[in-house]
């Protein structure tokens, strides 16, 4: 990460066709960013969080509504937690 001149750290764009590590057999996934695209830019981003084996470790899905567990509701904290750590960044 560099620091813009805010002093604040901002991500760096990312590289295409780099391999993240020596280990072909380990880091074998392709980058899913658009090469020469500046991702440090405002803009939307999407997130997606995925568990192991997909597993429902957040809550459960009851008539299309999500119910949150113990777990899911302090992810949904930390989440809320992201504009007051960084005020630059908007979440819904």
């Amino acid at each position: 990460m560099n620091k813009n001149r805010d002093g604040q750290h901002k991500i760096v764009g990312a590289r295409c066709n780099v391999p993240q590590q020596d280990n072909p057999q380990r880091y074998h996934r392709r980058s899913i960013r658009l090469c020469g695209y500046d991702y440090s830019q405002a803009g939307a981003y999407f997130v997606t969080i995925c568990t192991q084996d997909r597993a429902c470790l957040f809550g459960d899905l009851v008539d299309g509504e999500m119910r949150l567990n113990d777990a899911g509701r302090m992810v949904e904290q930390w989440w809320c937690e992201i504009n007051r750590k960084f005020p630059w960044v908007e979440t819904d």
